[in-house]
């Protein structure tokens, strides 16, 4: 069987309020949403360099946890990071930690009750 690397190709991030969600994600992660429609509802996608990579959703059948998979964001500074998911309203639950030569990691609740993740190489 031939090896094959695996990346991730789509990602959602359930909300209860998109407004406070992307309020959140914008102050937290500096980033910038793109909003659009998607099977009658709107989304606000993630953008990555050619193409959106994932979105914040509100959908009834798909609720916010803080257990299960966890979606690691790509980040230059933890610490900073989580300083600033901490203003905009999220609450830390791992503080930054070293993980040896594979870098940084950190995690935290957002506000509509999901569990995310940090890295920085």
């Amino acid at each position: 069987m031939a090896k094959s690397r695996l990346s991730v190709s789509w990602f959602e991030i359930p909300v209860k309020n998109m407004k406070r969600a992307v309020k959140f994600y914008s102050a937290a992660l500096r980033v910038k949403f793109v909003p659009m429609e998607a099977g009658g509802t709107t989304i606000h996608a993630f953008m990555g360099a050619k193409m959106p990579i994932g979105a914040l959703i509100k959908d009834p059948t798909n609720k916010p946890s803080k257990s299960g998979s966890i979606l690691y964001f790509e980040t230059s500074d933890v610490k900073a990071t989580l300083k600033r998911v901490a203003k905009a309203g999220g609450k830390v639950v791992l503080p930054a930690m070293s993980i040896g030569d594979y870098g940084t990691i950190g995690q935290f609740t957002d506000t509509e009750g999901n569990r995310i993740a940090l890295h920085a190489s």
